[in-house]
């Protein structure tokens, strides 16, 4: 018998402990997510309201002016639209007093 071959014992319990390794790295990979997902229901509110002030001091704010002016441009819109339908509403109500006699 040469040295390299392999015994029939070894080849049935190779895949049982590949079964156990992989049941092993699921355990690990479940343990460690339980861990992650602790840890973050587990952070205090100070941290968030921190970060989020940090986040918030990085936005670049419109200046004044130009807050005003796009305001001024969605009422504008709004108005027009307002007219359109209006316009609409008064041209049906006309066809159908018209029609109805």
């Amino acid at each position: 018998m040469a040295n390299n071959e392999i015994k029939p014992e070894t080849l049935e319990e190779q895949p049982a402990s590949r079964k156990s390794m992989a049941k092993q790295l699921k355990t690990e990979e479940k343990a460690k997510n339980k861990k992650a997902k602790a840890k973050k229901d587990g952070e205090p509110k100070r941290n968030r309201l921190k970060e989020t002030f940090g986040e918030l001091k990085k936005v670049t704010w419109p200046t004044f002016g130009k807050t005003m002016a796009q305001t001024g441009m969605v009422i504008g819109v709004v108005a027009i639209f307002a007219l359109l339908v209006l316009g609409i509403d008064t041209l049906l109500a006309w066809l159908f007093k018209l029609i109805s006699g």
